[in-house]
């Protein structure tokens, strides 16, 4: 039987992950920070462990298997910009890889994030310099350090997340968040939207991480997106129509620079290309199911 080991096992992308690796056949391990044990199957195992409990862990009768590493505290909200949480998520990513070394593990997944490329190594990307980018530069710098650690001792991919939505998701994400307000018919302040996003399906994300996880190739950094990529108020427009045709939309009543990414960085096909990945949910169907 496969195995997996996924930390963040509790969170959004966390726990459908975990939920597919079982389907797929997996018998997976997951580090958790809830108490609670969510998922029941036979072939699930999870520990809860804190931060500062994580160098307890031991991954050895998990040998020859890959470990995906979503646990990340500060995602979103202040603590993005909290310069010790930020350095504690790079200790952690640091700590878990070597553990997976220790105990000969196959291949290690890191969780990135699009918003490693917003800050100043990258000039073709647009955004508020006014405001520190600490989770930004710390997803970089973990992203980085973790890469150069695996050399030469075990496989490693990055997973470079984009926008995914789906039902679950209780964080103030941009999609989730839009569509609680149309269906209360509450208000919320939108830029003007000419920024270009890309959205992909929590299902089709999960489907495209386990594909880089088995397939991926030693070092690559692969796009987790559905390669739709058009300016935000399209999407907005979209969503307006299905959820709430008569709601006030009110562009450019945010009082902000929003960050105009350069998708070129990104290769955002290389999935499609290398292991002809399609995604299965398109963008309305998806917003019909939250």
């Amino acid at each position: 039987m496969k195995k997996a080991i996924v930390t963040g096992a509790d969170g959004f992308i966390g726990s459908h992950l975990v939920k597919q690796l079982l389907h797929d056949g997996y018998d997976v391990f997951g580090v958790q920070y809830s108490k609670e044990d969510s998922i029941q199957h036979p072939n699930y195992h999870c520990v809860s462990k804190s931060f500062e409990e994580y160098d307890s862990l031991d991954f050895t009768s998990y040998e020859g298997s890959d470990l995906y590493h979503f646990a990340w505290d500060g995602v979103s909200g202040p603590k993005q910009n909290d310069q010790s949480i930020q350095n504690r998520n790079i200790e952690m990513a640091e700590l878990i890889l070597k553990k997976a070394i220790e105990a000969k593990l196959r291949k290690f997944i890191f969780a990135g994030s699009i918003f490693e490329y917003e800050n100043e190594e990258f000039p073709t990307v647009k955004y508020d310099t006014s405001i520190d980018k600490v989770y930004s530069r710390a997803k970089l710098k973990a992203h980085r350090n973790c890469m150069e650690l695996s050399k030469g001792h075990i496989l490693f991919n990055s997973v470079l997340i984009s926008n995914i939505y789906g039902p679950g998701e209780n964080s103030k994400r941009f999609i989730n968040t839009l569509v609680r307000c149309m269906k209360q018919n509450e208000p919320m302040a939108l830029t003007e939207g000419k920024q270009d996003y890309d959205f992909i399906y929590i299902d089709d994300a999960i489907k495209a991480i386990i594909l880089v996880g088995e397939k991926g190739r030693d070092g690559e950094e692969y796009y987790i997106g559905s390669n739709e990529v058009k300016p935000l108020k399209e999407y907005i427009l979209e969503i307006r129509d299905v959820i709430n045709k008569d709601y006030n939309l009110e562009f450019g009543k945010v009082d902000m620079v929003p960050t105009y990414f350069d998708y070129s960085l990104f290769h955002t096909n290389k999935l499609f290309e290398e292991f002809d990945f399609q995604c299965d949910t398109p963008f309305i169907e998806g917003i019909k199911k939250i």
